[in-house]
């Protein structure tokens, strides 16, 4: 059995969009929104002009604070965490940002921390 794709609804609206555009079906959105699993009225509120341009806002701001995010998280040459850019944030930048903010962030922009690795001398004094 082949592994099954999970789409997000706003993926799965955009494809809906791109069936009705490209084999001009627009008497058929229902039918496509129920074999897609998504609601009708979702549908129709993802493509209104106000949700437009609210996620268009959101993306500039996003990638305004992606700069931010970055040059904290390159701070001092040295690769931070998300808790560790939030604090240089506070004290280098003087800017006050919620952490799940800049997971997210951090995640859409694909900014990820080094994980530490164990010292490998102090695991040797332990096994002797």
């Amino acid at each position: 059995m082949e592994p099954r794709v999970k789409l997000t609804p706003s993926l799965r609206y955009r494809l809906i969009r791109t069936v009705i555009e490209k084999y001009h079906l627009q008497r058929m959105v229902s039918v496509l929104c129920e074999t897609a699993g998504v609601s009708k009225s979702g549908y129709y509120r993802y493509w209104s002009t106000s949700a437009i341009h609210r996620r268009t806002k959101k993306e500039q701001v996003d990638e305004e604070i992606g700069v931010y995010i970055r040059q904290a998280f390159q701070f001092k040459k040295r690769n931070k965490g998300a808790r560790s850019i939030k604090m240089t944030l506070q004290g280098q930048f003087q800017i006050i940002w919620n952490l799940k903010r800049i997971r997210r962030i951090m995640k859409k922009y694909d900014i990820v921390c080094p994980h530490r690795r164990a010292n490998p001398y102090k695991r040797m004094m332990k096994a002797t």
